[in-house]
């Protein structure tokens, strides 16, 4: 709830935030000037969403599908439909002008690959891939789940069900790696073998200057450190012979 920015209440300086307090606005103004009464399940439904939405941002979208179907017979944005006055041909017109539209800047094949590579570490994954490295990964949490769409033989920390990685521990502990809490213990603990980052994050800083990792690889959107021979030595379990 405290890191989870989804799980944040609504912030009415952004988009979303003033989104919310128009649909509140039109709510007041149907209560106001509507003569259609309001049902108890339709005040209680739409009490519910609000309180939903505005406690936790995850929520608006439900909101949005509550509020609609309530607000919208309240609204009445057009006059009442005359038939002698329709123009068949110009509805034709606008409807095929607005599917030609959607298909003229939908955006292709190549540009949304380009916006995933510019988002989600692609190269760093085929660099790990071509390298054919294995063990262990700490990676930053929202990417968990790309790699393990698109690289599932390499096994992530955490990915974005950060639901059910606070149940046994492991959220905890990834958030003590990121905010250098006590990185170098949990990576330990963990006996983690790389680390995937995005640039300029403090720990990313820290790696760099410790003699236990090193960098392997970079680029605009990741960086890739790996634990040093002799650091791997150190953390891995002591094995016990039998006499």
């Amino acid at each position: 709830m405290k890191y989870i920015q989804e799980f944040q209440p609504v912030d009415f300086s952004k988009g979303s935030g003033k989104l919310a307090m128009m649909v509140i606005f039109a709510l007041l103004a149907a209560a106001l000037f509507s003569r259609r009464r309001w049902k108890l399940e339709e005040v209680l439904l739409t009490a519910f969403a609000l309180w939903a939405a505005l406690s936790h941002v995850r929520f608006l979208f439900f909101a949005g599908l509550i509020v609609t179907p309530i607000l919208a017979p309240r609204l009445k944005l057009f006059p009442p439909y005359e038939r002698e006055i329709d123009k068949p041909w110009l509805n034709a017109c606008i409807m095929a002008a607005m599917v030609g539209s959607v298909i003229f800047f939908f955006p292709s094949a190549a540009k949304l690959q380009q916006n995933v590579d510019e988002t989600y570490p692609t190269a760093a994954l085929q660099f790990m891939q071509r390298q054919h490295l294995s063990g262990r990964i700490f990676n930053e949490d929202w990417w968990g789940g790309y790699m393990e769409w698109n690289a599932p033989e390499l096994k992530p920390f955490t990915d974005g069900r950060a639901d059910i990685f606070v149940y046994n521990g492991t959220f905890d502990d990834y958030i003590k790696v990121v905010l250098i809490q006590a990185p170098f213990e949990i990576l330990d603990k963990y006996r983690i073998d790389y680390v995937l980052l995005e640039p300029q994050q403090p720990l990313g800083y820290l790696l760099q200057h410790s003699p236990a990792w090193r960098p392997i690889y970079s680029d605009k959107v990741a960086v890739l450190f790996e634990r040093t021979p002799a650091a791997a030595a150190a953390a891995a379990p002591s094995k016990v012979q039998a006499n």
